[in-house]
């Protein structure tokens, strides 16, 4: 029986359906601040986020998400 269930899960795994286009190569490219403000993030907080994220290099790397 196990060697049965081992041939149909491996011979079923080459059916996927995967695309090409490049999402799923990297993580999603973010910060989240939310462990570090909580529920009390000000604009001000948020904008000093997003200046990080540039200022430091993040931005050009791929970092392009900011999360409330």
């Amino acid at each position: 029986m196990k060697s049965s269930t081992s041939f149909v899960v491996l011979n079923l795994a080459g059916l996927g359906h995967a695309l090409s286009n490049g999402v799923g190569v990297t993580p999603a490219m973010g910060w989240k601040p939310y462990n570090a403000f909580s529920c009390e993030t000000t604009e001000a907080q948020f904008h000093a986020q997003v200046n990080a994220l540039v200022s430091t290099g993040l931005a050009a790397l791929g970092y392009k998400y900011l999360n409330l």
